[in-house]
């Protein structure tokens, strides 16, 4: 669908907030697993990606959002512990397929 678009005119826009445990696609809402972080923009999907799960920490998690009887992983990425699945996966095959870079530079705008 992409391939339609002059890449000049493409932008991705990630909203970092109302993090759930599930895809905000299930239709019920669930209490944030951390504060809301802001929104970000980039012209590049791999550095946006990247940088938007770099954003969420897991020293940040509210254990109140986390389903009682889920069991949360001592080690990687907050959605690793939650998921037990590396979410950087998807994006290393994103690099490796040419459609960006994880290389990225964060811009705070107010």
């Amino acid at each position: 669908m992409l391939k339609v678009f002059e890449p000049a005119n493409v932008f991705y826009i990630n909203f970092l907030v109302d993090i759930t445990i599930l895809c905000d696609c299930w239709g019920f809402t669930m209490p944030s697993l951390v504060p809301d972080i802001g929104i970000m923009y980039s012209k590049d999907i791999v550095a946006i990606e990247k940088a938007s799960l770099d954003a969420i920490k897991a020293e940040n998690l509210i254990m109140s959002a986390v389903p009682k009887g889920h069991e949360l992983g001592g080690k990687g990425h907050l959605f690793e512990r939650l998921h037990h699945k590396d979410p950087f996966i998807q994006i290393s095959e994103l690099e490796k397929q040419g459609l960006g870079t994880q290389q990225y530079e964060i811009e705070e705008i107010r």
